[in-house]
C-alpha cells in the first residue's frame, strides 16, 4: 500500500471560529466499529502446530507495531496534559490576555497575551502534531504478528474520536479516511502472517520423518 506521508486537513464548512483546542485532523472518523471486527478475526487466524506459547510472547514482543501503539498512547496523554493546562488557563486568564490560538487553518498570536498562554497554546499545538505524526507511524510501520494486528486495531477502536486523525494523504497523492487506511493496513499485514505461516507449516509437513 503508498505510505501516509501527512495529515490532510479539511477547512470547517461552517462560519463559526476554530475552537481553542482544533487540531490538524479536520472531520472525524467512524470507523472503530469495523476495526474492532477486523479484530476478532485476525485473533482467529491459526498459527503453526510447532509454535510454542512462549514462542509467541517472544515474537510479539519483537513486533515494532507494540513500540509505535506505546509512542502513539503517550502522544495522547502528552497532548491531554497540554489540553487540560490550555483548559485552566482559560478558566483563570481574563479574555484579553489570551487572544492566541493556533489552529489547522490559522495561526494567531498576540504577543500582548499572557505568556503563560502564549505557551500553553504553542504546547497544546506541538502535543497536537507529535500524536498525528505519531498515528501515521501506525500506518508505516507493519505489524508482523497476529497479536500485534490484533493490538493495532484495538487501540485504534478504543480511542476517543478526535485523537486520530480524520484523513491522511499518501505519497501517491492519494488521500483516504484513516480509518480505512488502518483497516487496509493490518488486513494487509494478517494476510501476509498467514500466508508466512502456511508456508512454515508446509515445510515442516516436508520434512523427512
Amino acid at each position: 500500500m503508498a505510505q501516509a506521508d501527512c495529515v490532510h486537513s479539511t477547512p470547517p464548512t461552517n462560519t463559526s471560529a476554530p475552537t481553542p483546542h482544533s487540531s490538524r485532523r479536520g472531520f472525524l472518523v467512524q470507523a472503530a466499529g469495523v476495526a474492532a471486527g477486523g479484530a476478532a478475526i485476525g485473533a482467529g487466524l491459526p498459527l503453526p502446530a510447532s509454535t510454542t506459547a512462549s514462542a509467541q510472547i517472544s515474537d510479539a514482543e519483537a513486533d515494532p507495531i507494540f513500540a509505535a501503539i506505546e509512542a502513539h498512547r503517550r502522544a495522547v496523554a502528552a497532548h491531554a496534559e497540554a489540553v487540560e493546562t490550555e483548559t485552566a488557563l482559560e478558566v483563570s486568564l481574563p479574555e484579553d490576555q489570551r487572544q492566541s490560538d493556533i489552529t489547522a487553518w490559522e495561526e494567531k498570536i498576540v504577543e500582548t497575551d499572557d505568556p503563560r498562554w502564549l505557551a500553553a497554546v504553542r504546547a497544546r499545538w506541538e502535543a497536537s502534531n507529535s500524536m498525528d505524526d505519531l498515528a501515521i507511524d501506525l500506518l508505516n510501520i507493519e505489524p508482523t504478528t497476529v497479536a500485534g494486528t490484533e493490538a493495532l486495531l484495538r487501540h485504534f477502536a478504543d480511542h476517543d474520536e478526535g485523537l486520530l486523525p480524520d484523513r491522511v494523504c499518501n505519497d501517491d497523492g492519494s488521500v483516504e479516511a484513516f480509518g480505512a487506511s488502518l483497516v487496509r493496513h493490518a488486513a494487509d499485514a494478517l494476510g501476509k502472517i498467514a500466508r508466512t505461516n502456511c508456508q512454515m507449516a508446509q515445510q515442516l509437513d516436508e520434512v523427512p520423518a
